[in-house]
């Protein structure tokens, strides 16, 4: 599976949906009224119309009311590809190979920065406003296909951060503890 997905790339997931682009754009959905839902669905045929060029992945949980849910309303899509979870491996590559994520994830919101990945986050409030206000993510919510929509093509269109700066920290915290546990 990791093979395909980073071939055709990938948008992020609701907790039980993950959604991912290739020239990517990368979708996750962590919260089960998000994964089922008709509007977010709505968004991805319209993104998936209005940029052909790009391949969608949509990882979805194995919940089967999920599934199914996701599988009636977006099976007919051409360039999109459902797939079972990615792992954390998978998850980080496809990240970093995404053009774009979507998701309602607060750790997804934490990572995407580190790979330059613009966010849109599927929440009507975020505690993760660092992004934000660097403008790497919008809040687009989750009732409102054309506001996601709008959202995605808007940051599409600023393409990737070259600087890859996190305003979430370095990677480096590991190592720091380290040094201080030693230091005492």
């Amino acid at each position: 599976v990791l093979r395909s997905v980073m071939r055709v790339g990938c948008l992020t997931s609701f907790h039980h949906f993950r959604l991912g682009v290739f020239r990517i754009y990368r979708e996750t959905l962590s919260r089960f009224s998000c994964a089922a839902s008709p509007t977010i669905s709505q968004a991805i045929k319209k993104l998936t119309i209005l940029k052909p060029e790009l391949r969608f992945v949509l990882a979805v949980h194995p919940n089967p009311t999920v599934k199914q849910a996701v599988m009636d309303n977006l099976s007919d899509v051409e360039n999109l590809s459902i797939v079972e979870p990615l792992d954390y491996l998978a998850l980080q590559q496809t990240l970093a190979s995404s053009v774009l994520t979507m998701t309602d994830s607060g750790g997804i919101q934490e990572e995407a920065p580190t790979y330059g990945t613009p966010v849109v986050i599927l929440r009507e409030t975020t505690e993760r406003p660092e992004a934000l206000n660097l403008g790497l993510s919008i809040l687009a919510g989750a009732d409102d296909s054309n506001r996601i929509v709008d959202a995605a093509l808007t940051l599409l269109s600023q393409g990737k951060s070259e600087d890859c700066v996190n305003p979430y920290g370095k990677g480096d915290a590991s190592a720091l503890i380290c040094k201080r546990v030693q230091e005492f």
